[in-house]
């Protein structure tokens, strides 16, 4: 049982809407970090960075995650 709580868990942090579950925040909407406003979501410039998390005005705020 344990393992697949694990599994669960490891699956649930993999999945881009895990950080809304977490969030008070709605998911972002439409494919331009330049008009998302106090949602959740993720983006990866053309330079393979990827942000995913909080944002406001376009802006990556709050609590995310960058890699690059």
């Amino acid at each position: 049982m344990n393992y697949l709580r694990t599994l669960l868990m490891l699956l649930l942090s993999l999945c881009p809407f895990a950080l809304a579950a977490q969030s008070q925040l709605a998911l972002c909407q439409g494919s331009s970090p330049a008009r998302w406003n106090n949602c959740v979501g993720a983006w990866t410039n053309p330079g393979n960075e990827k942000y995913q998390g909080e944002w406001k005005f376009g802006k990556p705020h709050g609590q995310g995650t960058y890699r690059s």
